[in-house]
C-alpha cells in the first residue's frame, strides 16, 4: 500500500477518517500577473508534444511554481520528486509530485509543509485521491516534526487544468470550479491565496516575517 494505491477521493476520507465541508475554499481572491517568463515559457511548452507525465510537470507545473516562489522572495521551499514515508502500514508512503514548505532547504523536507501538488496526465480525480493521501501524510510529518498542523493545501492538476482542496482538521473543502493556465493570472491569484493563509499560520515555526 501507498499513496499511488489510492484512487478514490472517498476511498481516502473512510481510511482516514476525514469529512466533507460545505464552504468557500477561497475568499476575496486577487488576481496575480503573470512574468513575461512565465508566458512565454508556458506557450512554449504548450507547443511541445507531451509523452509521459513527468514531462507535463516539469514543463508547465514547475514553471507555475518557480514563478510562485520568485513572487515571494523565495522563501518557500519547493521539493520535487520527494519521499514522504510517514506510516507504511497506512499507506502513508511514496514519492509526492511537490511539496511546499515554509523552512530550510534540506534533503529531508523541512516543516511546515504547507500544501502538495500532484500532477497526473489526464485524470484529476485520481489525483485528487492520491494528493489528499500526501495532504494526510504531511500533517502526520509535519505534527511527528513538532509542529501542529491544523490547515493544509493541496491541488491536483493535469498541467492545464487544476483542481484545489483544503484540509481543515479533519474536514476537506473541495474547489470544484477549476483554475487553468489560460486564465493564468486567476491560478496565481489562488496559489498565492495559500502561500499567504499559511505564512500567516505558521509564523513562528517557518520563522517568517508576515
Amino acid at each position: 500500500m501507498a499513496y499511488s494505491n489510492f484512487t478514490k477521493v472517498k476511498q481516502v476520507m473512510n481510511a482516514f477518517g476525514l469529512k466533507p465541508k460545505a464552504a468557500e475554499l477561497f475568499e476575496n481572491v486577487a488576481p496575480v500577473q503573470p512574468s513575461d517568463w512565465l508566458k512565454v515559457t508556458l506557450q512554449k511548452s504548450e507547443n511541445m508534444h507531451f509523452v509521459s507525465e513527468k514531462e507535463r510537470s516539469e514543463r508547465l507545473v514547475s514553471p507555475i511554481l518557480t514563478e510562485l516562489s520568485e513572487i515571494n522572495k523565495n522563501q518557500m521551499r519547493i521539493y520535487s520528486g520527494r519521499e514522504l514515508n510517514v506510516d507504511v502500514n497506512a499507506g502513508l508512503n511514496g514519492e509526492c509530485d511537490y511539496l511546499l514548505s515554509w523552512g530550510v532547504m534540506y534533503e529531508e523536507p523541512d516543516v511546515p509543509i504547507f500544501s502538495i501538488v500532484e500532477a497526473k496526465r489526464n485524470d484529476l480525480e485520481l489525483g485528487t485521491a492520491q494528493c489528499l493521501a500526501q495532504m494526510v501524510g504531511a500533517k502526520k510529518y509535519n505534527e511527528s516534526n513538532g509542529v501542529k498542523t491544523d490547515i493544509l493545501y493541496g491541488a491536483s492538476t493535469t498541467g492545464t487544468e487544476w483542481k484545489f482542496m483544503k484540509m481543515d482538521k479533519n474536514s476537506v473543502i473541495t474547489k470544484y470550479d477549476l483554475y487553468s493556465i489560460y486564465r493564468l493570472e486567476e491560478l496565481l491569484g489562488a496559489l498565492q491565496f495559500i502561500v499567504n493563509d499559511t505564512k500567516n499560520l505558521y509564523p513562528v515555526e517557518s520563522g517568517l516575517q508576515v
